[in-house]
């Protein structure tokens, strides 16, 4: 970690608002769309986590996608022409945590999807929505969480597209090291303002 992070990270415990919006797909509910496409391959990751330093520090990253695995929970890689540009991981078990504060304690059906990163040179092929369909295909009978910031737009999108429904709007107030959680259940009507 370096100065700058560090200082970063400190200005916003001090003073600052986040808000994210925290999705939810409902299980047993058919997926809509087609998933074919031809140059995308989503794979289940095993152990064998390297695939991953085309995309990442593998120093930071493979210890955590290990640690991942060995806990229960699901990591994948995309592929492009052969080459990782993709990865998506889905929490199996724990709690689901916004800004240090905690969020949704997971049952047994439900998943939340977590740590989705695609590189810059393989935007544009819709992974998102591949990893989705291939996750809730695999997982029909799973409720799946996800939270996506307003103003990403293709992962809500992508999100939206895959069935999931804009449950709530989460907002932290930090305020001189203090959290506050602001949880608010959105209806159809306010929940139509972020629909892309």
């Amino acid at each position: 970690m370096n100065y700058l992070f560090f200082a970063k990270r400190f200005l916003q415990r001090i003073w600052s608002n986040n808000e994210i919006l925290f999705l939810k797909r409902v299980a047993n509910q058919p997926l809509q769309g087609d998933s074919n496409n031809n140059k995308v391959v989503i794979k289940l990751v095993d152990n064998n986590v390297m695939d991953c330093a085309t995309i990442c520090n593998p120093k930071i990253l493979v210890p955590i996608f290990k640690q991942m695995i060995n806990t229960g929970d699901l990591v994948y890689f995309g592929y492009l022409d052969g080459e990782c540009v993709f990865y998506y991981c889905v929490k199996t078990s724990g709690s689901i945590f916004f800004d240090g504060c905690k969020v949704h304690d997971l049952d047994d059906d439900e998943y939340y999807s977590h740590y989705i990163f695609c590189a810059e040179s393989a935007r544009g092929y819709s992974f998102q929505f591949q990893a989705n369909y291939k996750i809730i295909n695999e997982n029909i009978d799973k409720i799946f969480y996800i939270q996506i910031k307003p103003n990403n737009f293709p992962s809500l999108h992508n999100s939206l597209k895959s069935g999931y429904e804009i449950h709530s709007l989460l907002r932290v107030r930090n305020r001189l090291f203090f959290r506050k959680l602001n949880k608010r259940v959105l209806s159809k009507q306010e929940a139509k303002k972020y629909y892309v």
